[in-house]
């Protein structure tokens, strides 16, 4: 155990993936069966896992639908009350109305953080970061207090909508895999409590089994993407997994899916059928959108390398900013350590607010697309979430444009919009939908491209360790989509003709850093073709996601299981075990006198 003091990976078996591999070989030897010689389950116990199952989807789904409405509602107010106040200005009062305008947003984002932090840090702390290694560590084997209490699930649900409708970069997806599992977890302990009694409800392996299901049906909710949830708890967080899991897993992400559309559909009067993330031509199919070339295939290497790069480098900014927190709330460090800690996110929150309202003066004004959705303002407002707002926004696999009038004119046949506005104001979601659009060859100037990437970089590199809660997803498709779509439009230049347009080397880029960053590019993927409905870009899109991973494995660790260690969290990892180490038992070394 000393090895959980340093940053590498502890060599261990997994305490529970060891404790199942002996049981069902005790129950393989005891009772074979057909089914791999694994003793089947009672026709009862099976009903009664599939209704569980089929529950903990509904109810994941509505909560993430329920997470994404409040998101709306706070991300809308923001806007409404501080965006279209300088937009919809005249000539003449645009100078002091761009003032104003800066004033009302810095304020409204200082509030929402203000509020979010101090319930983490005075209320339930828990809740700070994704709480992905805390899941994990909970499947892996460990006990972690606080972990499953009401007041961190209710802390989290509030304090992450409270971020996202900030402006903040950050994500969602952490903190649903959180959510889910903290709702699933809940709802077997309390469920089996009146119908099976204490024993049953308190049962680890139903407990670890339940919570996976609830993990994989929250992201996949989240992004629309059941296989991808599936795979991701099996790929990145679950330390054991057999054939009921797979069923169970399925079973609760497609519930969820249909759950958060239908919900969406009767509440709000959306549509419930699919819609992809990527704007299409209209000459091309909306499922297998524009194909790539074989000229292609090199300049999508590259961009899967830059992509890996700079998920590495992600990683250890990331890192370095959280070990730097966790020593000033040492010992020695702030004397008034939880209110420093509220202090210090609102005071970020306003230098990236005001970064993010001002650098949008070197944007460029590009005359909008005649197909475009307008409000009554010229603009789409995009909440970067699921559900509708009042101007049409929708979530991470809708089909609305995210265009920001800001400082250019709303006049004419189609109006402009600011193109590094439409990056950094329209939410990360909103931005990603614009970055991976094919119907527009340049929708964004290089210049724009290349002064959104390093902003954004710094504001979500910096937000590590802060006491809010945070998702990665999200910022990290968002990084990789901007440089996908940097080094495209470049390679476009230098090449002319003969290569895919940039919208699909933003998607290259945006595998390539999320699969460097999680390191899970089966996933990712998966995750990404769900939500973008590209088929065509599978083979290309995996080789990026895969190069990515590699890429990255070289220079850095990944974060999150870092963050396992610095958090100590007990995890037993056998990833790098000897073979010799797994015939040695306790009894020997005291044999030795050891």
């Amino acid at each position: 155990l000393g090895a959980l003091d340093g940053f590498g990976p502890v060599a261990f078996g997994s305490t529970e993936d060891l404790e199942n591999r002996r049981r069902d070989d005790r129950l393989a030897r005891a009772t074979p069966t057909a089914m791999g010689g694994h003793r089947s389950l009672s026709p009862i116990n099976h009903v009664r896992y599939t209704l569980c199952a089929i529950g903990v989807g509904a109810l994941v789904g509505c909560l993430v639908v329920s997470l994404g409405a409040l998101i709306t509602g706070l991300y809308t107010a923001r806007v409404q009350f501080g965006l279209k106040w300088y937009e919809g200005a005249g000539d003449g009062l645009a100078r002091v109305r761009w003032w104003h305008g800066l004033w009302r947003l810095v304020w409204i984002a200082a509030v929402y953080t203000a509020m979010a932090a101090a319930l983490v840090a005075y209320v339930a702390p828990k809740a700070q970061g994704s709480g992905l290694p805390e899941v994990k560590g909970f499947l892996n084997g460990s006990r972690i207090p606080g972990l499953w209490r009401f007041r961190t699930f209710l802390i989290k649900f509030f304090a992450i909508a409270l971020v996202i409708g900030a402006g903040l970069p950050v994500g969602r997806e952490g903190a649903a895999v959180y959510l889910g599992a903290c709702l699933a977890h809940a709802a077997w302990s309390h469920g089996n409590l009146w119908w099976q009694g204490r024993e049953a409800a308190t049962d680890p392996k139903n407990q670890r089994l339940f919570t996976t299901i609830g993990g994989a049906a929250g992201i996949a909710a989240a992004f629309g993407a059941p296989i991808g949830g599936v795979l991701y708890v099996f790929e990145e967080i679950s330390s054991y997994w057999d054939e009921r899991k797979t069923v169970l897993a399925c079973l609760a992400t497609a519930v969820a899916v249909m759950i958060s559309r239908g919900f969406g559909f009767f509440a709000f009067g959306e549509s419930a059928h699919f819609e992809s993330l990527v704007v299409f031509r209209k000459r091309h199919s909306k499922v297998d959108g524009k194909r790539f070339t074989w000229l292609d295939l090199p300049f999508f290497v590259v961009v899967a390398i830059v992509g890996g790069l700079q998920a590495a480098l992600v990683t250890r900014m990331m890192l370095w900013w959280t070990r730097t927190r966790a020593k000033w709330a040492q010992p020695g460090g702030w004397r008034f350590r939880r209110r420093a800690r509220v202090a210090e996110a609102v005071a970020l929150s306003i230098v990236i607010s005001v970064v993010f309202y001002a650098i949008c003066l070197l944007g460029y004004c590009k005359k909008k697309p005649q197909d475009h959705d307008d409000d009554e303002n010229g603009v789409v407002d995009c909440p970067p979430t699921w559900a509708p707002s009042a101007s049409g926004g929708r979530r991470l696999s809708g089909a609305v444009r995210h265009h920001r009038l800001y400082n250019c004119d709303k006049r004419g046949e189609h109006g402009e919009y600011n193109d590094l506005a439409s990056l950094l104001l329209v939410g990360a979601e909103g931005a990603i939908k614009n970055l991976l659009t094919r119907d527009q060859d340049t929708p964004f100037r290089m210049r724009s491209l290349a002064i959104a990437l390093p902003v954004y970089f710094l504001g979500f590199t910096s937000m590590a360790g802060t006491s809010l809660p945070m998702g990665t997803f999200v910022p990290n498709l968002l990084l990789g989509a901007l440089a996908g779509r940097l080094l495209g439009s470049a390679f476009g230049d230098l090449v002319g003709r003969g290569l895919s347009g940039p919208g699909l080397y933003a998607l290259m880029g945006a595998g390539a850093q999320l699969g460097g960053f999680t390191r899970v590019a089966l996933t990712v993927t998966a995750l990404m073709t769900e939500a973008t409905g590209d088929v065509g870009a599978i083979a290309p899109l995996m080789l990026c996601c895969i190069i990515g991973a590699g890429v990255a494995s070289v220079v850095t660790e990944p974060y999150d299981e870092v963050l396992l260690h610095m958090r100590r969290i007990p995890y037993l990892d056998d990833k790098d075990l000897d073979p010799e180490c797994k015939r040695i038992t306790a009894g020997g070394p005291c044999a030795r006198g050891a």
